[in-house]
């Protein structure tokens, strides 16, 4: 939770240190780049459709799993995975940070 609260903390110190024009180009900039994404993605309505597959996917794959009895090795798997990207992503970042 000490992480998030430094995060959050940096965060909060560069937003709060920033002129009203950078921020307006910061904010113009990030909007830009969602809108963008959002015509060429959901004007369509082919990404909705792409998400709402996939959930369809995921949740026949699980049922299917459950069944055949692998679902809590997968889970258990997923968790030790999980965990060890998690342990590498921090190395990375400590090692950035020196």
């Amino acid at each position: 939770m000490a992480d998030e609260q430094d995060i959050l903390a940096a965060v909060n110190a560069e937003v709060g240190g920033m002129t009203p024009e950078k921020m307006k180009e910061e904010l113009l900039k990030f909007r830009v780049r969602q809108k963008t994404q959002q015509k060429k993605n959901y004007g369509s309505g082919k990404q909705k459709e792409y998400q709402q597959k996939q959930r369809e996917k995921f949740k026949a794959m699980k049922a299917a799993a459950i069944a055949a009895g692998i679902w809590e090795g997968i889970e258990a798997e997923a968790e030790e995975t999980a965990e060890q990207k998690v342990a590498q992503l921090k190395v990375a970042k400590e090692s950035d940070s020196e």
